[in-house]
């Protein structure tokens, strides 16, 4: 008999993507911790996913995403890895999905009564309503209005004077301006 050539053997047990991965690492001459330290996956994550141990790992998503990170890191393809790491799935030591449990309520009775719910609206309007009355108005402000002081009336100059330019008057914080000849 012969022996099977390392070609043939290649086609019939195609390498696992940790067995690619780990491959590649040692090639490059890195460890794990390594990798870890470019990645930021733990390396007990490195080992499983080299290990083709998917099921220690937390969910698909992050199996793929972990083994994404180390082809990158290794420089291989990290479409393929994932394509793979994918695929794993349905073996037996495939990656646990994750289970999603509809929540039910226990008692759908724990529902806040009518009357509580009118009161709770009742004090929301009100407090509206104080807000809109502090800002909008100065009751609550405690400032005073400033009283206005009525404006000096101008007295009309007398007609026996003589043409002199009027003497300007005491400033009462009013303007007043005054005609000295008719305009038309």
């Amino acid at each position: 008999m012969t022996d099977p050539l390392p070609s043939e053997e290649a086609t019939l047990f195609p390498k696992t993507a940790g067995e690619k991965l780990r491959e590649a690492r040692e090639a490059q001459g890195l460890s794990l911790a390594e990798i870890a330290a470019r990645t930021r996956v733990p390396v007990r994550q490195l080992e499983a996913i080299e290990l083709g141990n998917y099921a220690t790992l937390p969910s698909i998503t992050y199996s793929v995403g972990f083994a994404k990170a180390y082809a990158r890191a290794v420089g291989i393809d990290e479409v393929a890895i994932a394509r793979e790491v994918r695929g794993a799935s349905d073996q037996p030591n495939a990656v646990r999905r994750t289970e999603y449990e509809a929540y039910q309520i226990d008692e759908p009775s724990r529902v806040p009564t009518r009357g509580l719910a009118m009161v709770t609206l009742l004090v929301a309007i009100i407090l509206l309503v104080g807000v809109g009355v502090f800002y909008g108005t100065n009751l609550f402000r405690g400032e005073e209005s400033v009283a206005t002081t009525p404006a000096a009336e101008p007295t009309a100059p007398v007609a026996d004077a003589p043409t002199a330019a009027p003497t300007p008057a005491a400033p009462t914080g009013a303007v007043v301006l005054t005609a000295t000849t008719r305009c038309g």
